[in-house]
């Protein structure tokens, strides 16, 4: 579905984008992230697609997913969980010695330490799940705001930075922070959001925590500084638009504002009207009626 506009406008005219929406209320993780995946092959390089998200408080609820410490309620909730079998097995552990001798306190003891075990898996998914799901919400409000500049004040209105900072501190990998600093640098690229942050988001607390992050990619093998190249530009970017005396004077990082940052969606004309791309528009005739038609040619 993702950059096939034929097929991106029949999902969208057969009603798929708001069942879509329900689901990131969804309680299951997994269950959330497969629709962030289907919204965004929805809506990337689609128009229609992407005003209807927006409209449809995509956005909103796209930061209300965003949980950029790793470690949201649901996750803590395992952990809690994962702490109480502990402690539960402990106590089983002592009433069953306590009660029936060493042999079924033995016994007790390796069910309660198997019981743990199976509770700490399923935290370790669960965190793997949610970190997931954070990186794909990032990397479609990044796409959001990169195509439709006149939300990044809306996006720092209703609290980004600080989801920003917190994902920065506690990102397990590069690609995490990239994600974070790639929305960060759409955010300071425009005048309006840029002010609200030097105004509003703890500026010299950000400027600080990415002076940190320079300083340890600095410290970073040779190897590994080069594998991490991206995050380091994207670093230094963020570092300079803090800097800086002034608002920017441009009110993007390159797709341009308003119709300009459609630039690269596909117009559906030359499929509609049989152009000379007619042909590679999706058929959606079952297998037997394209046999019957070839027979027929």
């Amino acid at each position: 579905m993702a950059n096939n506009p034929p097929v991106q406008r029949w999902f969208m005219e057969g009603g798929a984008l708001p069942p879509l929406l329900g689901l990131l209320a969804d309680p299951d993780v997994v269950v959330r992230t497969k629709a962030v995946l289907a919204l965004s092959a929805l809506v990337r390089h689609y128009g229609p697609g992407l005003e209807a998200f927006r409209l449809a408080g995509g956005l909103t609820k796209l930061l209300a997913l965003l949980g950029c410490s790793g470690v949201d309620a649901a996750v803590e909730a395992a952990e809690a969980a994962s702490a109480d079998a502990g402690s539960a097995g402990g106590q089983q552990l002592g009433t069953a010695a306590a009660a029936a001798g060493g042999s079924q306190a033995g016994g007790a003891a390796v069910a309660a330490a198997e019981d743990e075990e199976a509770a700490d898996e399923r935290w370790v998914q669960q965190r793997s799940q949610h970190r997931r799901l954070t990186r794909k919400v990032l990397a479609l409000v990044h796409y959001m705001l990169l195509k439709h500049p006149a939300d990044r004040l809306a996006a720092a209105e209703y609290g980004i930075v600080s989801q920003l900072q917190s994902c920065l501190d506690s990102a397990p990998d590069s690609d995490m922070r990239q994600a974070a600093l790639s929305v960060l640098v759409e955010l300071l690229a425009d005048p309006g959001a840029w002010q609200w942050v030097q105004q509003h988001a703890g500026q010299q607390g950000l400027e600080q925590q990415l002076l940190r992050l320079q300083r340890q990619h600095a410290e970073l093998g040779a190897e590994d500084r080069e594998a991490e190249a991206e995050e380091g530009q994207l670093v230094g970017q963020c570092i300079a638009a803090l800097q800086a005396g002034q608002p920017p004077a441009g009110g993007s990082t390159g797709a341009g504002d308003g119709a300009a940052g459609m630039e690269d969606h596909v117009d559906l004309d030359p499929y509609q009207d049989g152009g000379e791309r007619a042909e590679k528009a999706v058929s959606l005739r079952q297998p037997q009626q394209r046999q019957q038609q070839q027979q027929q040619q």
